[in-house]
């Protein structure tokens, strides 16, 4: 295994193991409780652990290991998808399995594709699907747009939350990535307010280890992005039973108890011996009890960064996507023709009306993600772009 590990490998095999098993009986798989974040690293040391795969996949040197990322598709239609995967799965192999980064974006941008890879999978039985999702796609709301795609359906797994040991190693891992050695009173305040979020941690120690602001460590621009990208990640029936949670309300309803169940099993949440339920992240608790009461409201601050709610969120941006939202902004309510907006993108480089589409797409899906409405971008046809706020 040569990519960064970080984890110990016994808590990565064990992970691993559970896709190992739906992969030697042909058939696909969901695997839920995956950061988008932590994706990037737990399917590249998958593949490259090719001697533990050449241990437990039957007739490994016959089946070809493919990954795919949804978020990154050059196309929006079932026919491009069907070159794509014709292209980079190639001949010479009996089996193919399919790893799905970032499956979230299927059920909600490309239902086109998804119906093409439920059909795909139900006749070529030497092909498995592994789809890797951030949300729990078992909750009503999701699984009433995804119950005609058995697919996905086939195998549901529940990622296993890492325990207090992997946590300590990870943050070893992470000081010794950044040349620090953090004191240990601080340490253990890292461990205890960011949960078992790797991102949070590598965050707090990524800031310490370049300012050696213990004060601010919790509270500074990037830590406080990274929380609210946490509380966005939720669908809106798990926003509800978490304030309630917050608020110490516990008359929880049947669906209300079946997340619960998940974000046990998750670790999201502990229960005490009097049936109290408590959230296992101080620093998410602290971000609801600070903005939930305020509408997520955008706009510029002194320093020409760009702000929801007091929350700097100008590293979720790209440098050019920075540029437009400042125009738009300085434009709002107003139709900002499409010409401009090209030339905002990309200045005098060529560029079609596909590409400016896609980039407004990006754009639309970033703001949601940060707790924006999803008609903050309105299309006026054949015109432009209006940014209602």
């Amino acid at each position: 295994m040569t990519a960064p590990i970080g984890l110990p490998v016994p808590t990565l095999r064990n992970m691993f193991i559970s896709w190992i098993n739906v992969i030697n009986i042909n058939e696909s798989a969901s695997v839920l409780n995956i950061s988008k974040w932590s994706q990037t690293y737990r399917l590249e040391q998958f593949l490259q652990d090719k001697e533990f795969l050449a241990e437990n996949v039957r007739d490994y040197d016959n089946i070809g290991f493919v990954k795919i990322d949804p978020d990154y598709f050059p196309f929006d239609n079932f026919k491009g998808f069907d070159r794509y995967l014709k292209s980079i799965m190639g001949p010479g192999k009996k089996s193919y399995v399919i790893l799905v980064a970032n499956a979230d974006y299927l059920i909600t941008k490309y239902h086109d594709i998804l119906g093409y890879i439920n059909s795909y999978a139900i006749n070529n039985i030497n092909t498995s699907f592994i789809f890797f999702f951030e949300k729990n796609i078992t909750l009503p709301e999701i699984f009433r747009t995804i119950d005609s795609y058995p697919v996905l359906l086939q195998n549901i797994i529940t990622n296993p939350p890492y325990s207090s040991t992997d946590i300590d190693t990870f943050i070893k891992y992470k000081e010794r990535s950044f040349g620090s050695n953090l004191p240990a009173d601080l340490l253990k305040k890292i461990k205890h307010l960011c949960g078992n979020r790797l991102g949070l941690i590598t965050q707090a120690i990524r800031y310490y280890s370049l300012t050696r602001d213990e004060k601010n460590i919790f509270d500074h621009d990037e830590i406080n992005l990274k929380v609210k990208l946490i509380w966005e990640e939720f669908e809106t029936s798990e926003k509800k039973l978490l304030e309630k949670i917050v608020k110490k309300e516990y008359d929880f309803t049947a669906e209300e108890n079946d997340i619960i169940s998940h974000f046990l099993k998750t670790r999201l949440l502990e229960k005490s011996k009097k049936n109290i339920y408590k959230i296992t992240i101080p620093l998410l608790v602290r971000f609801m009890e600070k903005t939930l009461v305020k509408k997520a409201v955008i706009t510029v601050n002194f320093d020409k960064k760009i702000v929801i709610n007091d929350i700097v969120v100008d590293e979720f941006f790209s440098r050019r996507e920075r540029k437009l939202i400042r125009r738009l902004l300085a434009e709002k309510n107003r139709t900002v023709k499409r010409e401009l907006v090209g030339t905002i993108l990309w200045g005098d480089e060529p560029y079609t009306d596909w590409a400016l589409d896609q980039a407004i797409r990006r754009l639309r899906n970033k703001f949601f993600k940060l707790g924006l409405p999803k008609d903050i971008i309105a299309t006026r046809k054949n015109s432009g772009f209006v940014f209602n706020v």
